[in-house]
């Protein structure tokens, strides 16, 4: 394997602890040397470019796209691009969020400092090579955790009651206008109501991290004690839960989103919900309760699945990705620090359609330029 010379310099930012981005960073700080930076554990923007400006990082990494944007946002308005002159900016796009016009334009910010970007699935990767307004990704890397890989196989008993399990954040999606993004209200519990769950001898467990905070362990005993994970979201980046119930042999249920394609055995697929209605979840629930032996073979098949899925694990994904960053040439900040308005970053998303053009301005105008006073930071 590949080494990289400024490991120690990667910096990766997250939005909460707790949740699934730093689930995955956490993951990946178990076989890289890389710190973990928690964006809500700051008061401010400024706060957190203060904090990074002092670190020297060789690369700083942004899981949520939205961060990097207000990020390179508050350093134009300090005057302060200058202060990450020899730092890499990255990102990741896990989801399919924000992909009509206006709302990419939001982000026209980002190819011009950003050095590259990952994306989840390869739905993903096809969709944003298409769109072109970031460039094109560098690849696919998978959100792994330390409960999506089990190198044991768990031998599950599907007798007597069964529990089929949902994790996630139930309110996720509901700023940007699908309410019940998740499905959990208007799938999951109409599915599984209190009669169906006596007449079947099923009982319905709910992880909702918005009401609750569960650990890895906590949601670990979870997975190995459930017969069923139940998936009914409109989109998905990965469902990392998903994974990780079915690492632990876990039968799925669920929408054909996310890694869900690429994952799913032809078995495993006849098990996704076609039209994300309560009456196709419910009737592929009753097949598999009435059909134990049956439990027990997908079971084992959805162990299958997750261990060959991660026969590259995501750390060597990952340094491939920064190996490759650190040999790239860093963008210029000189369009960023004299053009900061947004008729320029208008004309920017206009002109990244045309990728030479783009390179051609690029190179024009990376031009030398004078490191700005860290006192601009704190004016």
């Amino acid at each position: 394997m590949s080494t990289f010379s400024r490991s120690e310099s990667i910096v990766l930012v997250v939005d909460h602890r707790g949740l699934a981005f730093d689930n995955v960073a956490t993951a990946l700080k178990a076989g890289l040397p890389v710190e973990i930076v928690y964006w809500n554990d700051y008061f401010s923007i400024r706060r957190i470019v203060n904090a990074l400006s002092f670190a020297h990082p060789k690369i700083i990494h942004f899981f949520w796209r939205d961060h990097l944007r207000l990020f390179l946002e508050e350093l134009i308005r300090a005057d302060a691009l200058a202060l990450f002159k020899d730092t890499h900016f990255t990102f990741s796009i896990p989801d399919h969020l924000r992909q009509d016009l206006s709302s990419l334009k939001q982000f026209a910010i980002l190819p011009l400092r950003a050095t590259s970007f990952v994306v989840t699935n390869d739905s993903l990767l096809n969709l944003y090579k298409e769109i072109g307004i970031f460039g094109s990704p560098w690849g696919v890397i998978h959100d792994s955790s330390k409960n999506s890989r089990v190198e044991i196989p768990i031998m599950k008993n599907f007798n007597g009651k069964l529990r089929a399990l949902w994790v996630g954040n139930s309110q996720w999606g509901k700023s940007l206008g699908t309410p019940d993004h998740k499905g959990l209200q208007n799938v999951i519990r109409v599915a599984l109501d209190e009669d169906f769950q006596a007449r079947h001898s099923v009982e319905l467990i709910v992880c909702d991290s918005s009401k609750s905070k569960f650990s890895q362990k906590d949601l670990r005993d979870l997975y190995v004690s459930s017969h069923f994970i139940l998936q009914a979201s409109i989109s998905e980046g990965t469902g990392l839960p998903l994974l990780e119930g079915m690492a632990h042999g876990c039968v799925p249920i669920t929408t054909s989103v996310g890694v869900v394609p690429e994952l799913f055995s032809e078995n495993l697929k006849s098990l996704c919900i076609i039209n994300r209605s309560y009456i196709e979840l419910r009737s592929k629930l009753e097949l598999l309760i009435e059909n134990r032996g049956l439990l027990f073979s997908l079971s084992a098949e959805s162990q299958a699945c997750t261990q060959s899925f991660f026969s590259e694990y995501p750390e060597s994904r990952w340094l491939k990705f920064f190996n490759f960053v650190e040999r790239s040439e860093l963008p210029s900040s000189h369009l960023l620090s004299h053009s900061p308005s947004p008729h320029v970053i208008e004309k920017t998303f206009s002109i990244r359609r045309y990728p030479k053009v783009l390179d051609m301005i690029k190179q024009i105008f990376r031009l030398p330029y004078a490191l700005r006073n860290y006192w601009n930071l704190f004016r």
